[in-house]
């Protein structure tokens, strides 16, 4: 069972969150994805550099504290997805998934790309798949749709430190 431990830092917040609850976990060492690991930590310095708030989310930040190298990094941004566009290019982005606040960012020849995915809250899903409607949101409310606990946790890359919003201790 992994323990998280609050952590305290003055003034209280993370540039990467509004509100979080940031907790001291071990350092995530680099693996052979190093540069999918970077390309994801350039998009949140990007998007952060831009003014939005930006963290990794899903099962990067799972398969990080089961001690596995991510398969691939989503990240999670305040940004939605016209200034993602708008920030990256219209050559280095797919709208695939624009209905439902995600815009993929497009990396290095070789490299895999991202998916940047602007908080938010879902209505309902009638074929169990996809939401009918998407309101962009905050990132509480966007942890709190997520399938699993665990999905629900964001990593500030940066300030390496795992942030867990709106829920009982893990």
């Amino acid at each position: 069972l992994l323990k998280l431990r609050p952590l305290q830092r003055p003034g209280g917040k993370s540039p990467g969150v509004a509100t979080p609850g940031l907790y001291e976990t071990t350092k995530f060492s680099m693996t052979a994805n190093d540069s999918q690991r970077e390309f994801a930590m350039q998009i949140v310095r990007t998007l952060r550099d831009a003014g939005y708030e930006a963290l990794w989310a899903g099962g990067s930040v799972r398969d990080q504290l089961l001690g596995k190298t991510p398969k691939d990094y989503d990240v999670a941004t305040s940004a939605h997805p016209d200034q993602v566009r708008e920030l990256f290019g219209k050559r280095r982005t797919l709208t695939i998934g624009a209905a439902f606040g995600v815009i993929t960012v497009l990396g290095k020849r070789g490299s895999d790309p991202i998916e940047v995915a602007t908080y938010r809250t879902d209505g309902i899903y009638a074929d169990g798949r996809h939401p009918e409607s998407v309101t962009y949101s905050d990132a509480e409310h966007d942890a709190s749709r997520r399938d699993f606990t665990i999905n629900g946790l964001f990593y500030d890359p940066i300030d390496e430190q795992v942030i867990e919003i709106g829920r009982a201790h893990v």
